[in-house]
């Protein structure tokens, strides 16, 4: 029997176990993992760009006191949703960004 689960499973999981109930994204060729692994009990709300998923997760976060995660592409996908998070620098308002690591080795970040 073969129980193994994708990276993407394996991180909507950890999602859910914090209490993640939503994320907000623009999906593209470098999210379709973790965005096939998203089903029942996380929702999946489509950003235009990766600089309004950001800042939606920002306002999400500060909404519902819960988590607010970014789900966006490497690279400048994240420097765009990291322009959401300067402001949110303060308790129970930054937002997680999450992003695939694209590339050999180690991420070192």
């Amino acid at each position: 029997m073969d129980t193994a689960i994708t990276c993407g499973e394996a991180t909507v999981r950890l999602l859910h176990r914090y209490g993640v109930t939503t994320v907000v994204g623009v999906p593209g060729v470098h999210t379709l993992d973790l965005c096939r692994g998203l089903g029942d009990g996380i929702a999946h709300v489509q950003a235009r760009n990766e600089q309004g998923a950001g800042f939606t997760a920002e306002g999400w976060a500060r909404a519902t006191g819960g988590w607010g995660v970014a789900l966006v592409i490497s690279g400048p996908g994240v420097t765009n949703a990291c322009t959401a998070e300067r402001p949110g620098v303060r308790p129970r308002g930054l937002p997680l960004p999450v992003r695939r690591w694209v590339g050999g080795g180690f991420d070192p970040r």
